[in-house]
């Protein structure tokens, strides 16, 4: 979508790397870390979380998104991402 307004690759991927990372950031702190898995906020770990984890995520599939071009490549990159870091945290069964 920035794209329609923003003719520089790298600024538009500088654009959205704000804007999703604004969104993420608010999802995380108003929904997920309250509704879906209050044992995936730990205080202590959350700056390193998004230093280590989401970041560099967003930075390197934004990059691949600007180099190539291929949206579908960016999301099935955040996509496996993702579920990578899901299985990572091993949330409690769901019958617990």
């Amino acid at each position: 979508m920035t794209e329609k307004f923003i003719s520089n690759v790298w600024l538009t991927a500088l654009i959205t790397f704000l804007i999703v990372g604004t969104f993420k950031g608010l999802w995380q702190s108003q929904y997920w870390d309250i509704h879906v898995a209050p044992e995936h906020n730990i205080p202590e770990w959350n700056l390193k979380k998004v230093l280590f984890g989401h970041i560099p995520n967003l930075i390197c599939t934004l990059s691949y998104l600007a180099v190539f071009g291929n949206a579908l490549i960016f999301l099935l990159l955040q996509t496996a991402g993702l579920m990578y870091m899901t299985y990572r945290m091993r949330f409690p069964a769901w019958r617990d």
